[in-house]
């Protein structure tokens, strides 16, 4: 029995329990799953269904959804190790989502897949009913009738229909009665055992593996050449079956379905024998071919009864009623006859077998080595095509199947080998330059892949696979230009070339022509709409152009048809959060989770949309996630540092700014950053040298001119400042933090013209700017424009009526105008909001001894000393009360804790000596 190793796929003897080649545990390849495993932690396996030559399915329940059923398909790919596993593993996985999009009513649901144990599973719907092998055997002589198998027909044409309009197309391969159910529950058909289907690549003529069951394929199926078309001969020679009762002992052995059973009309015969024709070119264009030629066959009334009632009826083999008689004699002739007839053929039999076969061999070691790949034993092909070789060295289809096989390998160097040997035994074969440029595609060699591609369009202009090749290895050139005109060609021959359609898409998103690129997208999404790959990119196209809710909308098609596409709930996100809707973009980010925990991307972006929102500790939670699962993602340690920040953890945020420098020191914005926490530390020297590095790096980059601004500013450098303030506002003339900022360095020179003008420009960006308005009212007061400074104050007011800075500047405003009473109402405003302004208590002081009263003036300066006693301001008010009310000497003391707090005060030195001048008078 043979033994595989689950780490390298080698052969063991069944004795051994690790591998002799690897150390590794192994597998048996012979054994079947029991009742009872439980496969990924999930699906539970109740029992067998069927096995074939590439493993088993099973029928299971799923205890993650209510013990659902559901069926597995188990495959057996034992393949090389290291590189090249994984290359199977991930080709397996791109598959795998691939099946997963596709939604048909006549094809199972991919619901799962996963790898565990070295063995390779597809989770499916559960399909309840019985396959057309059993049921064309509940039949007289195992034939059912003609209206019955057209109209299963029809339905699997629309399946196939369906599969090979998807990009890339899809082949099942393996079309035959066994593998199309009924459902119990309705006349419907069902594609079952989607183990083997694959996509094709347009422009290539070989797939990765070739299967399916022999007596049901095409002659390229063999080649490892297969197209839709080979499905279109496939349910051909099943039809051919059901409507016979012979099925198929050996390939292209189909007889005319007449001679079998001459109660088949012509016209059905007609359509089934061009769908078994050897070349794909003469049999139909398309699936949809095939089911109109079906549609156009009428039949009557009584043959269109029920399916199901048809079905049901059980036939039972009736013998002929007539009886022939035969004499002993006449029998012991035809005895004599029979014996004589057989010697004969078996002496012209071994005649023949002994002429024809050395030329037979390579045909069955090439078949061999295609059975082997569909294993994924592409070590031990090999060998098979070697020896079909050595009895044929110029088979080219050895040869062709040997430069593929390498090619899984990715040994791509030898597999050009193989091609060329072709080329030199048949330098026009298409095929052949078409392996050839794709595999020098794979290996980026994009000059030589395009000679291949022009070799191919010189022996046929038309391929328009060789053209969409020839655009694709141009567009990774970025020599996008002449992409262009390689898809247009494709699609002047083929102007459904649902593919070229889509790259040529691309190619204009590249080059940001991104309203062109929509055209071509929706050009083929006209001929398939649910073509996820045009939906998806039109969708990050528009994404591009910032139209986020036709973004939304494109994406939110995408998942309709499958809920599981990551990339759109990603880029929806992205969409959601550009519109700052972040709770809306954080669900999509979490579907994402659900779906694919592991997405790196998507703990960054949740951390983005957090910090947004200002929400640091959960931001933080989930840049720690992302740098779990990739240390060495620089954003993450910048917005770690930058939530830091925000929560005033300098230090800290540095340590992260750092970590970041180590992954790139060339990240201006993280120099930025490390300046901005230097500076919130009063570091003002160490941060300056942070933006001056930012912007050696990106001179034109806003940010760190404005910062640099602010410092200057605060070190009274209000000329160099302003200067800072100018190259910002060259970069980004709507820069409003710049304009206000420039207004003030004016304002503290007191240019308030030039203040009040930089002012109007940060208002006319955004009039709501309340502190614009607030510094314009100052510069305005300054000038003496009382009026207009207090409309200004009032504008801060209608932002934010709770803005104490404006009642408080309002009430100094109309107290510089001597309206006292006026100036106390704002004053009150003010202490509703803050009771503790010592600011405010003490100006409120101030407007009442201007009106004279003068206790309620000491009850609220009192209530400011009380809060602030630190301040050299409201002593002097309190001494200027004290000496209003002829306390000359108790005045004096509060001058002079004033002048103990600022020595230099010139009003406490003025204010004292005038008191004293008073006390003297009084004493005189």
């Amino acid at each position: 029995m043979a033994i595989y190793c689950n780490k390298c796929g080698k052969e063991n003897p069944d004795s051994v329990k690790l591998c002799q080649s690897c150390g590794g545990d192994i597998v048996n390849k012979d054994t079947t799953l029991k009742p009872g495993v439980m496969l990924d932690k999930r699906y539970e396996i109740k029992r067998k269904i069927k096995v074939g030559g590439m493993g088993a399915v099973y029928e299971a329940v799923d205890h993650r959804f209510e013990m659902s059923r559901c069926a597995v398909k188990e495959m057996l790919y034992h393949g090389p190790d290291g590189e090249q596993q994984q290359y199977m593993i991930d080709s397996f996985k791109k598959e795998a989502k691939i099946l997963h999009e596709l939604r048909h009513p006549n094809l199972p649901i991919v619901k799962d897949y996963f790898i565990e144990g070295g063995r390779y599973y597809l989770v499916m719907d559960y399909i309840e009913g019985k396959d057309l092998e059993t049921i064309k055997h509940s039949y007289t002589g195992s034939i059912i009738p003609e209206h019955i198998v057209i109209e299963w027909a029809k339905q699997i044409l629309d399946a196939l229909e369906y599969l090979h309009t998807q990009s890339p197309p899809i082949v099942y391969r393996d079309l035959k009665p066994s593998n199309l159910m009924l459902k119990s529950a309705e006349e419907k058909i069902v594609l079952i055992d989607f183990g083997i289907a694959r996509t094709v690549i347009p422009g290539s003529e070989t797939t990765k593996t070739v299967v399916g069951t022999p007596a049901f394929s095409p002659e390229e199926l063999f080649e490892g050449k297969p197209e839709p078309r080979s499905d279109i001969y496939s349910l051909g020679g099943t039809m051919h079956a059901l409507l016979t009762g012979v099925m198929p002992v050996a390939p292209f052995s189909f007889k005319p379905v007449r001679e079998l059973n001459p109660k088949v009309s012509e016209e059905i015969e007609s359509i089934i024998m061009r769908a078994l024709s050897r070349g794909a070119h003469d049999r139909y264009e398309s699936a949809g071919h095939m089911r109109e030629a079906l549609e156009k066959i009428s039949f009557s009334t009584q043959q269109g009864s029920s399916l199901e009632t048809v079905y049901e009826e059980k036939y039972k083999y009736r013998p002929s009623q007539a009886s022939e008689v035969i004499s002993r004699g006449s029998f012991l002739t035809s005895i004599k006859k029979n014996i004589i007839a057989i010697v004969l053929t078996v002496i012209i039999l071994a005649g023949l077998s002994f002429l024809l076969f050395p030329k037979i061999l390579p045909f069955i070691f090439n078949k061999e080595g295609l059975t082997l790949m569909q294993k994924g034993k592409y070590d031990k092909a090999i060998k098979s095509f070697d020896k079909a070789l050595e009895y044929n060295p110029i088979y080219i289809d050895a040869l062709t199947n040997k430069g593929n096989a390498l090619r899984e390998l990715v040994i791509y160097d030898q597999a050009i080998i193989y091609y060329d040997k072709v080329l030199t035994i048949k330098p026009d074969n298409i095929s052949a330059w078409i392996n050839k440029g794709d595999t020098l595609y794979d290996q980026k060699k994009y000059d030589e892949a395009i000679k291949c591609y022009d070799k191919t369009l010189e022996i046929d202009s038309k391929c328009t696979y060789a053209w969409n090749g020839k655009g694709l290895s141009l567009s990774c050139q970025g020599k996008y230009d002449e992409s262009i005109k390689s898809f247009d060609k494709a699609l002047e021959i083929e102007p459904l070339y649902i593919e070229a359609w889509k790259n040529r898409g691309n190619t204009l998103y590249y080059q940001e022509k991104y309203d062109e690129a929509i055209k071509s997208f929706d050009k083929a999404l006209a001929i398939n709409p649910k073509y996820l790959s045009a939906l998806l990119n039109k969708g990050n196209t528009l994404y591009k152009q910032e139209k986020y809710d036709e973004t939304i909308e494109c994406l939110n098609r995408v998942l309709e048809i499958d809920l599981k596409c990551v990339d759109a709930w990603y880029t929806r996100g992205l969409a959601l959060y550009k519109q700052r809707k972040y709770d809306d973009a954080i669900q999509c980010f979490n579907q994402i989770l659900i779906i694919q925990p592991d997405y790196i991307n998507i703990w960054y972006a949740k951390g983005k949309a957090l910090y947004d929102q200002g929400k640091y500790d959960d931001a933080i939670k989930c840049f720690d996630k992302s740098l779990d699962l990739d240390s060495g993602n620089t954003y993450a340690w910048f917005d770690k540092g930058n939530a830091l920040c925000k929560q005033g953890k300098y230090e800290e945020a540095i340590k992260y700014y750092d970590n970041a420098l180590d992954l790139d020191s060339n990240y201006s914005k993280v120099w930025y950053g490390r300046g901005t926490a230097l500076e919130y530390q009063g570091k003002y020297e160490e941060a300056l040298k942070c933006y001056e590095t930012a912007l050696k790096l990106d001179p034109f980059y806003a940010d760190p001119w404005y910062s640099k601004g602010l410092i200057l500013s605060k070190k009274r450098k209000y000329e160099e400042a302003i200067e800072c303030f100018n190259k910002t506002l060259d970069i980004d003339v709507k820069y409003i933090y710049a304009w206000y900022h420039k207004g003030n360095a004016f304002y503290e020179q007191k240019k308030y013209e030039e203040a009040i003008k930089c002012y109007n420009k940060a208002l006319e960006i955004d009039p709501r700017y309340a502190y614009a308005w607030i510094y314009k009212g100052n510069a305005l007061s300054e000038k003496k424009k009382y009026e207009e400074a207090i409309n200004c104050y009032a504008k801060a007011l209608e932002i934010d009526k709770n803005y104490i800075d404006a009642w408080f500047l309002m009430g100094n405003t109309l107290s510089m105008q001597k309206k006292y009473e006026e100036a106390i109402k704002c004053y009150d405003k003010a202490l509703e909001i803050d009771p503790s302004s010592s600011w405010t208590l003490n100006n409120k002081s101030n407007s009442l001894y201007k009106l004279g009263k003068y206790k309620e003036a000491m009850e609220y300066i009192d209530k400011a000393l009380a809060i602030d006693p630190e301040s050299a301001i409201p002593w002097i008010t309190r001494g200027e009360i004290l000496t209003a009310t002829g306390k000359y000497k108790e005045a004096i003391k509060c001058y002079n804790e004033a002048l103990m707090l600022e020595p230099k005060n010139k009003e406490a030195m003025d204010k004292k000596a005038e008191t004293y001048k008073l006390l003297l008078g009084n004493k005189s």
